[in-house]
């Protein structure tokens, strides 16, 4: 009996865990396309510089080849920040697609997509949809995850 308690206990704690991973990840990504966003803006910023310094050396004989790869570099810079702060948010969702889930008392792997819908405690009584394919409550008359009828 205390083993099955602590297995419980267990399943609940990872549950807690992999929430909570969850929102870093969330509030992690969202985070890097603010990044994202203002080194687009400052990025561009330059990109306007560099247009209004090059037509003002142009229109004045005297073009400064210096000055502008300084302004091309910087927005080589940004470019290269963009696209690293772009693959972390790529190997959070690569992370997020790999989590293990797994059933609280056994801790045996549980795919998310075949779990039954909350309340349908025997499988044999379940409605499937014939779209999804989704497991739903006998008297339910629409498929809980896609909307679609259910015949019955």
């Amino acid at each position: 009996m205390a083993n099955i308690l602590d297995n419980v206990v267990s399943g609940i704690s990872q549950g807690v865990n992999s929430i909570s991973e969850g929102a870093k990840n969330l509030v992690g990504k969202t985070g890097m396309n603010t990044q994202i966003q203002n080194l687009e803006r400052e990025k561009n910023a330059v990109f306007q510089n560099l247009g209004s310094l090059v037509y003002t050396l142009q229109t004045s004989g005297a073009v400064n080849i210096d000055q502008i790869g300084s302004m091309c570099e910087q927005i080589k810079g940004y470019n290269d920040q963009i696209e690293n702060l772009k693959n972390q948010i790529k190997m959070l969702d690569a992370q997020k697609g790999q989590n293990n889930h797994q059933a609280a008392v056994c801790q045996q792997p549980v795919n998310p997509e075949s779990a039954p819908a909350d309340g349908v405690a025997n499988m044999a009584d379940a409605k499937f949809c014939g779209k999804c394919g989704n497991a739903n409550k006998p008297e339910a008359k629409f498929c809980a995850r896609c909307g679609g009828p259910l015949n019955g």
